[in-house]
């Protein structure tokens, strides 16, 4: 018995009405049985609703994109370390000269002190790293032997970065601890 027929003007007009319904929605029918919309306040809580969230999720997604750069910062990072590790090990176990050349993965690495220069022909080919996800800078403050290994997309890509320095004495590993993570 959801549905009944019932006399809503004096026309002698009748409709299917669902009785069952709270009073509110059944005014809200119309002579189809159609949905005729929703009323101002219903709207407006909504939009309250929605604001609300928006005001607490955006600040949570902007801290994501942060700690993203970050992350991809430290992978780079990890990547530098282990092919630079790589490269000095290519070296000494094939017995080169300090600043001989090695080959990895079909790509030449350039070579200063039986480690990778700090350009994009040495550890940037060592780590395996690409210009369209990161940056290398010579910052003017960063020592002559060093670059910086930036990750785009922050407030400051200048304040986004590692630091490779290489080695200045033979035997001596090469310096990426540096890292800054200010315009992240």
């Amino acid at each position: 018995m959801p549905y009944s027929n019932v006399t809503v003007s004096d026309k002698g007009e009748t409709l299917d009405c669902d009785l069952s319904l709270p009073l509110p929605l059944r005014e809200r029918v119309g002579v189809r049985g159609a949905f005729n919309g929703f009323t101002l306040i219903e709207l407006v809580v909504v939009i309250v609703i929605l604001g609300i969230l928006a005001a607490v999720a955006l600040p949570r997604f902007v801290t994501f994109a942060r700690e993203a750069r970050i992350a991809k910062l430290e992978a780079a990072r990890g990547a530098v370390g282990t092919g630079s590790f790589l490269a000095n090990s290519l070296s000494l176990t094939n017995g080169l000269a300090p600043n001989a050349s090695v080959t990895m993965d079909g790509a030449t690495v350039t070579m200063s002190l039986s480690y990778p220069t700090p350009d994009t022909a040495g550890v940037v080919t060592a780590a395996g790293l690409s210009s369209k996800d990161y940056s290398f800078l010579n910052l003017p403050s960063a020592p002559a032997n060093s670059v910086a290994i930036a990750a785009p997309g922050g407030s400051d890509v200048t304040q986004c970065y590692f630091l490779y320095t290489s080695p200045t004495v033979q035997g001596s590993p090469p310096d990426f601890a540096t890292v800054v993570t200010a315009g992240c």
